[in-house]
C-alpha cells in the first residue's frame, strides 16, 4: 500500500514538471510570434520609449512581421548559395565560385537595405518628438557594439 501511495505521489509531481513545461514551452513561442506577454525584447524597448499608441503598435508588429518575412527568405537563399559555393570546393572553379560569391554579397546588401526601409517605414509612423526619441535610438544601437548576425530586424 506504501509502494502505491508512492508510485501515485511521483507520477502526480510528473505530471505537474509535464504540465510546467508545457506551458512555458508555450509562452516561450508566443514570444517568437510576437503575441501575447511574451513580445520581443526589441518591439517591447520601442512600445516602452517610444509611447506608440494601439494604432502605431500594431503598425510596428505587422511591419515587423513583413520584414522578417523578407529577411528570413534572403537568409535562405544565401544558405543555399553558401552550399553551392561548398560544392564547389571539390570541382576547384574559381569564376564559378566567385559568381556565387557575388551574388552572396547582393543578398547581403539586399538585407542591409531591408533594415534601412524597414526602420525608415518604423520611424514614419511616429509622430515628430517620437522621431526625435527613434533616432536617439536608432543611434545608440548601430554604435553598440554588438555580434555579427545579432543585430535588430
Amino acid at each position: 500500500m506504501k509502494q502505491n501511495k508512492f508510485l501515485v505521489a511521483i507520477i502526480g509531481i510528473l505530471i505537474i514538471i509535464n504540465l510546467t513545461t508545457l506551458a512555458f514551452l508555450w509562452n516561450i513561442k508566443k514570444g517568437f510570434d510576437g503575441d501575447g506577454p511574451g513580445k520581443h525584447r526589441h518591439e517591447m524597448y520601442f512600445e516602452r520609449k517610444l509611447g506608440l499608441d494601439e494604432v502605431q503598435s500594431k503598425k510596428f508588429e505587422e511591419s515587423r512581421r513583413r520584414h522578417f518575412e523578407k529577411m528570413n527568405s534572403l537568409k535562405k537563399e544565401i544558405r543555399k548559395l553558401r552550399n553551392d559555393l561548398s560544392s564547389l570546393i571539390k570541382e576547384q572553379s574559381e569564376s564559378e565560385a566567385k559568381d556565387i560569391i557575388q551574388k552572396i554579397g547582393e543578398k547581403h546588401a539586399e538585407m542591409e537595405l531591408a533594415n534601412f526601409n524597414h526602420f525608415n517605414e518604423l520611424r514614419s509612423y511616429c509622430t515628430p518628438k517620437q522621431q526625435q526619441m527613434f533616432d536617439s535610438i536608432m543611434n545608440k544601437v548601430t554604435s553598440h557594439p554588438r555580434r555579427r548576425d545579432h543585430r535588430p530586424h
